[in-house]
Order: C-alpha cells, then sequence, then structure tokens
C-alpha cells in the first residue's frame, strides 16, 4: 500500500469572478453547454454518446450533440439536505435493454433504486410507466438525519450493481450489521441478493446480517467506480468534520473489507480493528488502507471520487490513470499508477497531478466516448448561478485552443446611477488572428445579439452601457484561427453585473440578515414584493436555503411556496466552526432562468460541550462516545444551543494509573445510564462529568487508545 504521494502543483490561481485554470499544455477546460441546470449531482453517459443529467429535485434531462433536452422526471422525490436523485447507472445491456438506474429519495419510502427503459423517440425519454423499485433502503424514511447518503451506482464486471452508502451523520450504525449505513451494498438488477455477499455467506439468508451487504465502515462514499480492464473497485469516501484530522480517500475495495468508519479514518494500522464485523466473521474483516488520501490541515475538503482513464485522446502517460476532484477545494486531480505488474503494484501510486480552478467546485465527473472529460461544476453559491455541465479535452500542438485567464467587471457595478459596465479580460493563444464576441445580457438561449471585434491584445478591456437600469449576466466567445487552418472558440463562464439605480422586485421581511439561530428552531420565511412584480407571479417566488461551510456550500431546502417555516434539526450533522445558513428568494421566469431578489445569513447560536471522567474525585483517563464518534476524555466540543448530543461512556475503565479496574457509577447530575442525550438548551457552556469507582483490587491491562486520525 502507498503511503505517501508526490504532489505536483500545475496551476495558478486568478483572483476574477470568471476564470479558467491554466492546465498542462493542450489542455481545455470549457462549458459543454450554456444552459445552467438547478442542483445536478448525477450525470452518467449512454453508449450513443447522450449525456444524463440528473438535478437533485428529479428533473433529468439528455445532453447530445451540446444540445439539451427533457429526459424524465422522478415523482414524489424528497430534497431536503443531501437527499433528492443522487446517482444514475446506465445498465450494461443499455443498446439492448435501455435501462435507466437512479438512486433517489422518495417520499414515504426512503431511498430506492428505481430502473426506467429508454423511449426510442427522437430525442429519447425515460418511460414513466416503465418505473420498477429495485430496491428500498432496509433502514427506512429518516426524517431526522438529512445528510451522509452516498450515494453511487456502479456496475461491476460481474453484472451486479454495487451502491456505496453513508453513515446518515449516525456513525454508531455502521456497526448494526442489519443497516445499510456505512456500508457498500451489492445486488442484482432485479434487486436481489448474490449468495456470495457477506450476509448470505456468513449466516445465510434472511440472518442476522443483511444480505445486500458487500463491505463495511464507510463514512460518505459520495462516488464509486468499476474500473471493468482491471476488476478494482475505487471507492472516494469523504473525511470527518474536524478541520485538522480529518482524512480524504481514494480506496480500492474488495468483497468483505473493512474500510475503519468510525475507528479510523486515513491510513490506520492494518488489520487491526474488526468490531464492525462480529467476532466470528474476523476472516471477512480485513481492514484496507486508502490507496490515496489527503488531510484536511485547518481547511475543508470533501472528495469526488472520480474514474480510471481507458480512452485514447489524451496522452499516453494518462491512460490507467484515475481522475478525482475535491469539491470544497475547486479542484480536478489524477493519480497515476504503475502501468504494469501484480495487482498490489497497480495499487501503488506513483504520483500525482492536479487540475485546478477557485470557480468550478464539481460534483460529478464522468468519462466521454470521444475520450474526453464531462465534470458538473457547481457555482460557489446559488447566488452565483447553478450548475454547468463542463469538458476537459485535449489537442496536440498546433491547433491550440484559446485559453481564458481572467474575466471581471472593474467598473460601474458600484455606482448606483451608472449605466456603464467595463469588463476586463485576458487570454493565451499563439494565433495572430482571434475574434471576441460579447453577449451584454446572456439569457437561457443563444446569446444574441452578439458585439464582436478583432482581439488587439491578449489584454484588454470593454465598455458597454446599456439603455435602461437591470441585472445582466455578461458573456463572451473568443474565436482563433490557428496555423494549421483549424479554428477553436472557447465559451466564457457568465459574469453577474447590477447597473443603474435597480428597485429590487422583494426582499426578505423576515428572517433580518446577521440574525441567530439555535437548533429546534423554526425560521418564518416572508417576503415582502414591491409594486414592479405583478401578483400573477407571486406564485413564481419560492425559497433557497444552504449552509455555508468554509468556501464550500450544502443544499438545506426549498420551498416552493410565497411564504414558509425552516426547522432547524436537533440531531445529525451539527455546525462545525465556520458555517452558517444563507436564506435566497428567489423569482422563477422560466424554468431555467432564476432570478435571486435577495438574501439573508445566519449563523449559529454558539455552545461548547464538555465532558470529563472521576475516579474517587480524581481526573481519570477514560473515553466517550458522543454522536457515533468516539472521543478521549476531557473533551470539548463545538456546538448550538438547542442541540441534543447522544453520549455513551464505558461501564468498565482500566485506570492505566494504577492498572485497576474502574466500574461505572454515575454521572455527576444524577443519571445512572452509561448512554444519555445531553441537551444543550439556551447556555453557552455545559459540562458533564461522568463517575467511576474502583473494583475491588482487581487488576487490568491498559490499552493503548485507537485513533481517529
Amino acid at each position: 500500500m502507498n503511503h505517501s504521494v508526490v504532489m505536483r502543483t500545475l496551476v495558478s490561481l486568478f483572483g476574477c469572478f470568471s476564470c479558467v485554470s491554466t492546465l498542462p499544455s493542450g489542455f481545455k477546460d470549457e462549458i459543454l453547454i450554456q444552459d445552467e441546470f438547478d442542483l445536478a449531482p448525477a450525470i452518467a453517459v449512454t453508449p450513443g454518446q447522450g449525456i444524463i443529467i440528473g438535478e437533485q429535485r428529479g428533473e433529468m434531462h439528455l445532453v447530445v450533440a451540446d444540445e439539451r433536452t427533457h429526459y424524465g422526471k422522478i415523482e414524489n422525490v424528497v430534497t431536503a439536505n443531501e437527499r433528492g436523485l443522487l446517482s444514475i447507472a446506465v445498465g450494461p445491456n443499455f443498446r439492448d435493454t435501455g435501462h435507466v438506474f437512479v438512486y433517489c429519495s422518495i417520499a414515504g419510502n426512503g431511498f430506492q433504486v428505481l430502473r426506467f427503459t429508454q423511449f426510442e423517440t427522437s430525442p429519447p425519454q425515460l418511460d414513466p410507466a416503465s418505473k420498477v423499485v429495485v430496491w428500498t433502503d432496509p433502514d427506512g424514511e429518516d426524517t431526522d438525519s438529512l445528510v451522509h447518503y452516498g450515494g453511487s451506482l456502479s456496475f461491476g464486471p460481474d453484472g451486479c450493481l454495487y451502491l456505496t452508502m453513508g453513515d446518515k451523520t449516525r456513525p454508531g450504525q455502521v456497526r448494526k450489521m442489519r443497516r445499510s449505513a456505512g456500508k457498500v451494498m451489492r445486488m442484482y438488477p432485479n434487486g436481489t441478493y448474490p449468495a456470495d455477499n457477506i450476509g448470505v455467506l456468513m449466516d445465510g439468508i434472511g440472518g442476522a446480517i443483511h444480505d445486500g451487504i458487500w463491505a463495511v465502515g464507510v463514512r460518505n462514499a459520495y462516488r464509486s467506480w468499476w474500473d471493468l480492464e482491471t476488476s478494482r473497485f475505487f471507492v472516494g469516501d469523504v473525511g470527518g468534520q474536524d478541520l485538522m484530522s480529518a482524512v480524504e480517500e481514494v480506496n480500492i475495495v474488495r468483497a468483505g473489507d473493512n474500510l475503519g468508519w468510525p475507528t479510523c479514518q486515513g491510513p490506520c494500522l492494518h488489520g487491526e480493528h474488526n468490531e464492525l464485523i462480529p467476532e466470528s466473521a474476523n476472516d471477512w474483516a480485513n481492514k484496507r488502507d486508502p490507496v490515496f488520501w489527503w488531510t484536511h490541515n485547518g481547511t475543508s475538503s470533501a472528495i469526488i471520487g472520480g474514474f480510471v482513464y481507458r480512452g485514447t485522446a489524451f496522452p499516453p502517460e494518462y491512460q490507467g490513470a484515475y481522475f478525482y476532484a475535491d469539491y470544497a477545494r475547486s479542484l480536478l486531480g489524477v493519480v497515476f499508477f504503475p502501468s504494469e505488474g501484480s495487482v498490489e503494484d497497480l495499487e501503488s501510486v506513483s504520483s500525482s497531478d492536479v487540475f485546478t480552478d477557485d470557480s468550478i467546485s464539481p460534483v460529478a465527473l464522468a468519462p466521454a466516448a470521444d475520450g474526453s472529460i464531462y465534470y458538473m461544476s457547481r457555482r460557489r453559491h446559488f447566488g452565483a448561478g447553478g450548475c454547468l455541465l463542463r469538458r476537459i479535452s485535449y489537442q496536440a500542438t498546433g491547433s491550440a485552443t484559446p485559453e481564458i485567464k481572467y474575466f471581471r467587471v472593474v467598473s460601474g457595478t458600484d455606482a448606483t446611477d451608472s449605466l456603464t459596465v467595463t469588463v476586463a479580460t485576458g487570454f493565451s493563444h499563439v494565433s495572430p488572428t482571434c475574434n471576441v464576441c460579447f453577449s451584454w445580457n446572456v439569457t437561457t438561449t443563444l446569446p444574441t445579439p452578439e458585439a464582436c471585434s478583432v482581439m488587439a491584445a491578449n489584454e484588454t478591456t470593454w465598455t458597454h452601457t446599456y439603455p435602461r437600469a437591470g441585472r445582466c449576466a455578461v458573456r463572451f466567445r473568443l474565436r482563433c484561427a490557428n496555423f494549421d487552418g483549424t479554428t477553436r472558440t472557447t465559451l466564457s463562464d457568465s459574469v453577474h453585473v447590477e447597473v443603474g439605480d435597480v428597485i429590487p422586485a422583494g426582499r426578505i421581511a423576515s428572517p433580518t440578515n446577521n440574525s441567530f439561530f439555535a437548533a429546534g428552531d423554526t425560521i418564518t420565511l416572508v417576503p415582502r414584493l414591491s409594486s414592479l412584480l405583478p401578483p400573477q407571479q407571486y406564485d413564481k417566488v419560492w425559497w433557497r436555503v444552504e449552509q455555508w461551510h468554509e468556501r464550500h456550500t450544502h443544499p438545506v431546502a426549498d420551498f416552493h411556496s410565497f411564504s414558509a417555516n425552516l426547522s432547524i434539526p436537533r440531531h445529525g450533522h451539527g455546525y462545525p466552526a465556520n458555517c452558517g445558513l444563507t436564506v435566497y428568494l428567489v423569482l422563477s421566469t422560466s424554468s431555467h432562468v432564476q432570478t435571486v431578489l435577495d438574501t439573508v445569513t445566519l449563523f449559529p447560536q454558539r455552545a461548547v460541550l464538555t465532558v470529563s471522567s472521576l475516579s474517587d474525585n480524581v481526573v481519570l483517563a477514560s473515553s466517550a462516545e458522543i454522536d457515533g464518534l468516539q472521543h478521549a476524555l476531557p473533551v470539548s466540543l463545538l456546538t448550538v444551543h438547542g442541540f441534543v448530543h447522544t453520549v455513551t461512556v464505558a461501564a468498565n475503565v482500566c485506570n492505566a494509573s494504577h492498572p485497576t479496574m474502574e466500574v461505572f457509577a454515575m454521572w455527576l447530575d444524577g443519571n445512572t445510564s452509561t448512554t444519555r442525550e445531553i441537551t444543550m438548551g439556551a447556555r453557552d457552556s455545559v459540562h458533564h462529568t461522568v463517575q467511576y469507582h474502583k473494583f475491588g483490587h482487581q487488576q487490568c491491562t491498559a490499552i493503548v487508545s485507537r485513533r481517529n486520525c
């Protein structure tokens, strides 16, 4: 196993509103189609070069030859937080069957795997009457746990469908072998379970271990990929919330593997931790270290597992390399393995490269039939726009594509009475002949009209005066002629500008900006609309709520109503450091055009939970499981007013200083249970202490605490 990685950074970041990264020579990162999608975490490529796009709300689209059409809609999808449509997989015999598999949460059922059949219409669509429920989550519908559901569908070389799950913010359930939480599930395309799954092999069909379990110890396996050429299963597992100790992982998973969560993250001691599987199953409980990993080191990070490149359009050194992404750090990367050798050799990382761009926030990657890479990127926040389908391609020297270095507004938007906007552009290209065409008000169709002129210099400014006040989106095309006679075009991202004295059509009346919330609160969302918005458009006003954490965001809820109530959960993911909520008031003027009328930012009311332990009034080194994670005591955790924590302490503790056995007596507040709930209430600080007593003179052997790295 590889325990160190050589990292080569290949790019420079630019502080701009819209920019494209400096990729290795010959590579191009471009917007594939101009239309923006709503939250779109799922993409899948069909054998006919179609790209299926799945939006979290259940809408599905098909992109063929850079044109977008409606593909289907999943009914009764629950979209709060990280629920909704999360993954799409095309069946292995798609040309014959037309089968498409979808992993999504359905009201009243929880998460399900659904199978649909594609209509051979023009353009193709899913037949809604063909729906078959392949699998239903045995954990049922969980209305409290809103995040960490995985999940990714991938077909293996055995024809089985593999589903990677998450711990549902309940790490303790990863140890429960009747639960799907924290597992890799394996099933036939009809939903039945193979006889060589862990549960069936160990105790027969319908036994104590769920028949669908294939591997265990997963925290939040958001994306996975079967490399059919080498029969290796790649799983990207998102690390914990502690910004100093959390670890992002790329795992190559085999049947019966234990990836370690919640006991350990990252490269743990091989084969040491077997408690996720019953003792009788230790032969199956092989702890497997990741082949590639990185720690957060004080900043947020979230791996988006990718795929092994088997195309021929990239230079030969990329053949067999693994492409991945990091949503929080906004990078695309590639991991290289030895080109020849045994299976173990192929699991040794030799080096890695980084493609990065500070404006992308990738959520899904897929290989294209022509050898390029598709990826779905999400804006930093909803107010900056939706999701964009992008493509990374490669052209050999001599037919280079013009590269946009930066695109930003330099003046005009800071003066409310100004109708003139100046933007600055920079690009690189070897050709002396380039035309630039600006669209000063982007719509859902191709930008028209365009103002075109010859690009006189690689860096210049452009000025435009609008006829009236308003909010607009500016975008340009850069078209350059190459020396070999070819022509290449690059389309920029859009820059949003507000010119003139814009009177908003609506504001948020409640809640107020920069206010605070506690767990258990119900926040009322109320708009205040101006006379500029006619009453017949009131039904087009809706709300979106996002949780921001460091530099990235998570969806919380959409409310398609004039006013709404937002409930803050008291259990689950919690609110780590440097996070809060953003509330958006939105006006939809068409199915694809959404205007943010107003935003407010909300902050959690901070509190600190401290748990400690004593033995006869002397501090005792012990541990506790808090919300499913082990912590050495004493410990102080940042939390929120009103949050409810579940704390479990050991019934017996070996006092390493004696060493003698200590037995649980009670909590100092009188509670006599080893497992209890602690409610933060309205206090800024809560301290609970557990009391132990010596158990006669019984000697014991102190066990070194397991690490949660």
